[in-house]
């Protein structure tokens, strides 16, 4: 659909909150609506050449947008009314705009006037819904921002060119929200251009100077993914509804591009039992764990140990960060739940989550919530764990490559007080679980699972 004033060059677009698509015009010097039927409303900003340049929809509901020659942030309600806030700093030149974790604006400026007056001078800047804006100087004043992002780690991403005599060098910087930079030489020769958060929790990154599409761990790790034809020059990036990465390439001709993942997050699931105090059970004469099963008259009156803690250690084992968790953990046939696990609260001592960041067993820190466990009726029974958002745990952040959670879950045996032969031990109880793990909270993005089993052996004890 053509621009409704010619002179006007459509640059950035995002959709809005009243699911139409509004878009940016840099000469037109105007903020545009496209409904999905192709009416076209244009709103010009109170300023001439102002250069609108990114947008972004905030957590209050408007368009928010940079002024790239009017040195200002404004924002916009659908209806069109725009409120304008200067940046403090003159001629900063304001980009790239994104909402970050903490309902905050976050925007990269890039100085388009350099003067001895007024130096090069690299900034990150964040505005509040009421206009209060923050500006913070990157650790190399001698570099420019281009885009943001936020992070699947609550910090904001952005690519960034740091000058060096006549030369740029590539960097990926990372910025908490309260201001602390960490910054991540890119490969040689690399020039970022636009970044996303993948599905894969990672972010990826357009890099016209290598010629790739490339990845950057929470960690700072790169991967480079070379395009086939060179001198591509890709630009735009975008995660797409399929799950993967797709781009925007502006050399000649003009091109759009898929980057297809595939599953590369890796789960490891293992099994293994203890006492109520922690011990490994002990072993009979094949090295198998075991428990005593107390006879008297035919009649079962106990175990040994009295109770057994089935455990489930599950390690994120690939590269990638995990923000969600589904365990199905069938228990030993026999073996019950104990105390009795009732919803919603549960049980108090039955069933518990860890957070496995200690050196022992007794000192992992417990991430327990009633709500995310279920145990199902019957025999075997069946527990359930959904962790829709590590983040939103005591943890406070994704379960990070080679960090484990554990689930433990406290059994009775089922047949105490039951006539049982002695002849019929000893019995194997196998306990089994699966897991599946996401990328991305409420259980989207890239999955992966994993599955692990392990026995024990009760032999019977006959006494009187």
């Amino acid at each position: 659909m053509p621009a409704k004033t010619p002179s006007d060059k459509p640059d950035s677009i995002t959709t809005g909150p009243d699911g139409n698509l509004w878009f940016t015009t840099g000469p037109g010097n105007s903020i545009d609506k496209l409904t999905t039927a192709g009416t076209l409303t244009e709103y010009p900003l109170p300023n001439l050449q102002s250069g609108p340049d990114g947008i972004t929809v905030g957590p209050d509901g408007n368009l928010w947008i940079t002024e790239f020659d009017g040195d200002m942030i404004a924002k916009v309600t659908t209806g069109g009314v725009f409120t304008e806030y200067p940046i403090p700093t003159p001629n900063t030149a304001p980009s790239s705009i994104t909402t970050g974790p903490d309902s905050n604006l976050w925007f990269t400026t890039t100085n388009h006037v350099v003067t001895p007056s007024n130096p090069l001078v690299g900034r990150i800047g964040k505005v509040s819904t009421n206009g209060v804006i923050t500006e913070y100087v990157l650790p190399n004043p001698q570099s420019v921002a281009g885009d943001i992002t936020a992070g699947p780690d609550g910090n904001l991403w952005f690519t960034e060119d740091l000058i060096v005599g006549s030369a740029f060098v590539g960097v990926i910087g990372k910025v908490t929200t309260s201001g602390v930079f960490t910054e991540y030489p890119v490969p040689p020769n690399s020039l970022p251009q636009q970044i996303t958060v993948g599905p894969d929790g990672n972010l990826w990154f357009t890099d016209s100077g290598s010629n790739d599409i490339a990845e950057v761990s929470t960690g700072g790790s790169f991967i480079q993914n070379p395009l086939p034809t060179s001198n591509s020059f890709p630009n735009g990036i975008t995660v797409g509804p399929d799950n993967n990465i797709w781009f925007t390439e502006v050399g000649s001709p003009p091109r759009v591009g898929e980057l297809v993942l595939s599953p590369s997050v890796h789960l490891k699931v293992a099994k293994f039992f203890t006492d109520s105090s922690l011990n490994p059970l002990p072993r009979d004469s094949n090295g198998n764990p075991k428990v005593d099963v107390v006879l008297a008259n035919g009649v079962v009156t106990s175990t040994n140990p009295g109770q057994v803690l089935a455990w489930i250690n599950v390690t994120n084992t690939s590269g990638s960060s995990l923000q969600a968790l589904k365990l199905n953990d069938t228990l030993p046939v026999d073996w019950m739940v104990s105390p009795a696990w009732i919803p919603p609260k549960g049980s108090v001592g039955a069933i518990h989550v860890f957070y496995a960041n200690g050196t022992s067993l007794a000192s992992e820190t417990e991430i327990t919530q009633p709500s995310t466990i279920t145990v199902s009726t019957g025999n075997p029974e069946t527990v359930q764990l959904a962790i829709s958002n590590f983040t939103a745990t005591t943890i406070g952040h994704p379960l990070m490559p080679g960090q484990s959670i554990l689930l433990s879950v406290k059994l009775t045996y089922g047949l105490i007080h039951t006539s049982q032969s002695a002849s019929s031990f000893p019995r194997n109880y196998t306990d089994t679980a699966a897991g599946v793990a996401w990328t991305q909270a409420s259980f989207t993005g890239v999955e992966s699972s994993g599955t692990g089993s392990a026995f024990f052996i009760a032999d019977a004890k006959v006494v009187g």
